[in-house]
């Protein structure tokens, strides 16, 4: 369950401090040097995350499983790891490390012995957060891995909601996909994404669910209103992004959110939904035995 505020580990620099739960080893409160929230606090009217990982799948699976050769496995959407107490392996004043080894309860879900460590860091206005995985085990390992930060919308730094934008790195001239009911992806659909690399946000955009780009061209989006203080999220070496809220129930938060990997596609209409087999899931990365893969993604707070 997750960690008491007592039981947080609080990590701060001169311009941003952030407190981490390590269940889920989850980034729980970010704030700027004046003490204003930037991240979104789970309020349980909407949505009860803040910062949830995303391992050893990002998104949904067909049927809720998949396959190993013949043999079927469950595995809920997002895998397991934001369910899962990390253990605090170090902490300074600006960092924290914390690492999550297989148990009898991932082994139920996901056979394989594997390691996640997951290092928060705070330096100047930035957070970052590097996430790795090691196979443990003598087979090879399909594993995907996502960061899924909720960020305040709006943002504590004036402008109105609907004045809020993302700027992609740059121009991106793909196709975007939409979760079902069932969170498997439909589509593709048209770009929402302008010439000039700006996604203006608003309800309507939102309304159907998240956007998700499964092969993005930019390695950095700008969240917030053009003239005032924005926050860069940079994550390079992370091929996806999905952009989700709640804004039908008018939720306060925007999730910019990195991945490696993606749900499964909807079948089609009147198809039965086919789990993958693990090793050939789309987005998956597949790890020798002893290998070892990084993650990162920086959050970063810009002047006006």
């Amino acid at each position: 369950m997750r960690a008491a505020n007592d039981d947080r580990i609080h990590i701060s620099a001169a311009g941003v401090s952030a407190d981490i739960d390590p269940f889920g080893a989850e980034l729980c409160v970010l704030r700027d040097s004046e003490g204003r929230d930037l991240l979104y606090d789970g309020d349980p009217r909407w949505w009860t995350g803040r910062a949830p990982l995303l391992f050893p799948i990002v998104g949904a699976l067909a049927s809720g499983a998949y396959r190993l050769g013949r043999e079927a496995w469950r595995l809920p959407q997002h895998g397991f790891a934001r369910h899962s107490l990390f253990n605090v392996e170090a902490r300074e004043p600006d960092s924290v490390s914390l690492r999550l080894r297989e148990n009898e309860e991932t082994r139920s879900v996901y056979p394989f012995p594997f390691q996640l460590d997951v290092t928060y860091a705070v330096a100047a206005a930035a957070l970052s957060v590097q996430a790795a995985v090691t196979n443990r085990g003598r087979r090879p390992m399909p594993m995907a891995l996502g960061f899924h930060p909720a960020f305040r919308w709006p943002l504590p730094y004036g402008g109105a909601r609907e004045e809020h934008e993302l700027e992609f790195e740059v121009p991106e001239h793909g196709q975007v996909f939409r979760p079902d009911g069932d969170g498997l992806l439909i589509g593709p659909r048209r770009m929402p994404v302008r010439a000039d690399g700006r996604l203006p946000l608003n309800d309507d955009l939102l309304a159907d669910g998240a956007i998700v780009f499964k092969e993005l061209a930019s390695q950095r989006v700008i969240y917030g209103v053009r003239g005032r203080r924005r926050i860069s999220v940079d994550f390079a070496g992370m091929p996806s992004l999905g952009v989700w809220s709640k804004p039908r129930s008018g939720a306060p938060f925007l999730c910019v959110e990195p991945w490696q990997g993606y749900a499964d596609d909807a079948p089609l209409p009147g198809d039965p939904p086919k789990p993958h087999d693990l090793f050939n899931k789309p987005g998956m990365i597949e790890l020798a035995p002893g290998q070892r893969h990084a993650f990162g993604m920086q959050v970063s707070l810009l002047e006006a």
